[in-house]
């Protein structure tokens, strides 16, 4: 394979809620073995594929960033998406797995991070690692967040979250630093959720802290260890 890729994308674009715009077309690495992979992305981009899709599940993110760095294609050029993988569902893990999948795709940042699937039978998880997709887009480390094989109901699970903190007269503070979701957030106050969704949400409650505990914060945040 050659060291430099000339042809130019091929592809049309469209344009995210958030005005990113994505390759209508990409390369899917879904079942690629990891053997192919690497010579599958670089032949791809040569071709004009500019949208590359990863996830950590599939288990080639490595070889998809071999083929990447291969291809001769300048970084801003490409559109690169991967997905968290559900053992990586929560908060801090989240994060973690973030970091995993960037460290084996050799990429300091990512165009697209999606949560691969819902967990309803954990959906405070699938919450809360919606919620590190957001810290992660708000520090520039992601260009666009969503998700993928979720069903409209799940999709209106992540919003009535913000509901269901308002009915129990809690304080909800949700951070963004675009307008359009700065404008979301604040738009639930004409709904409310009826009992048995205040039931089941409040049910998610595992009694555990999603932040540190005063009796044993010393001031200082403990540095996560990263793992692939």
């Amino acid at each position: 394979m050659s060291n430099q890729s000339t042809a130019v994308s091929k592809s049309p674009l469209e344009r995210l809620n958030n005005g990113v715009q994505m390759p209508a077309l990409g390369l899917g690495t879904y079942l690629s073995p990891r053997e192919q992979t690497a010579d599958a992305v670089e032949r791809a981009i040569a071709t004009g594929y500019r949208l590359i899709d990863a996830a950590a599940g599939y288990g080639n993110e490595q070889e998809v960033g071999e083929g990447i760095a291969r291809s001769g294609i300048a970084r801003s050029d490409l559109f690169v998406t991967t997905k968290l993988w559900i053992a990586d569902y929560g908060y801090e893990q989240a994060l973690r797995g973030f970091d995993a999948s960037l460290r084996r795709l050799g990429l300091e940042y990512l165009d697209l991070y999606l949560l691969h699937w819902p967990v309803p039978s954990d959906f405070a998880a699938t919450v809360a690692s919606y919620r590190a997709a957001e810290r992660l887009l708000a520090e520039g480390r992601v260009r666009a967040i969503g998700v993928c094989n979720f069903t409209p109901d799940h999709l209106q699970d992540l919003v009535v979250v913000l509901r269901w903190h308002l009915q129990h007269g809690l304080a909800a503070i949700p951070k963004s630093v675009h307008a359009k979701r700065i404008a979301e957030n604040i738009d639930v106050f004409d709904f409310e959720l009826d009992d048995t969704d205040m039931t089941a949400i409040d049910q998610l409650d595992t009694g555990r802290r999603a932040g540190a505990d005063p009796d044993l914060f010393g001031g200082t945040p403990t540095a996560a260890r990263v793992e692939d």
